[in-house]
């Protein structure tokens, strides 16, 4: 939006999602345990 002027609409989802970030912990962002899943260290990934 440059200096001034109106918001665009990714500028203010920007700032609405570091404001929440206010109201978040660390266990909001986790992916439950349950919902992981693993790959061998060898495996070829194509």
């Amino acid at each position: 939006a440059g200096k001034g002027g109106e918001l665009t609409h990714d500028e203010t989802t920007i700032i609405a999602g570091a404001l929440e970030l206010t109201e978040k912990t660390a266990k909001d962002s986790m992916t439950p345990i349950s919902e992981t899943f693993t790959i061998d260290i060898n495996a070829k990934l194509d």
